[in-house]
């Protein structure tokens, strides 16, 4: 099997834009590398938008344990990225991440609170009913 860092290493210089910003993300915060992990033992390696649905479960439970200083680097690094732009990863996110955060008042709102602006207004435009 691949080693985590050599998959990193290769995916953060991808130009595939969902992999590199994958790679990009488990290289900034190698928090993530065990779940990064699970991934390459599976047959079809990384799997781009089950692999962020696992990073959004992972975050919403660092917030319910109230380990925010393990969240919000790793919050400020997803609101970054899906600022700049690029469709297939803000497609990816909003798929994959925003949809899975539930709206205030429900389960698994924990990340609301912690998302950044860009991606607060699409969280929002997802769920016009709750928020207008």
């Amino acid at each position: 099997m691949k080693r985590v860092a050599d998959v990193v290493t290769q995916a953060s210089r991808s130009d595939e834009p969902t992999y590199a910003f994958i790679g990009g993300l488990v290289e900034r915060h190698p928090l993530l590398a065990p779940l990064l992990s699970e991934h390459l033992a599976e047959p079809d390696g990384i799997l781009t938008h089950t692999f962020i649905s696992d990073v959004e479960r992972w975050l919403q439970a660092r917030t319910r344990d109230g380990q925010l200083e393990l969240v919000t680097p790793i919050m400020a690094t997803i609101e970054e990225q899906f600022s700049k732009g690029n469709d297939r990863v803000q497609g990816l996110l909003a798929v994959s991440f925003l949809w899975l955060i539930g709206v205030p008042g429900t389960a698994d709102d924990e990340l609301v609170g912690h998302l950044g602006p860009t991606m607060r207004h699409a969280f929002e435009a997802m769920h016009p009913f709750e928020f207008h």
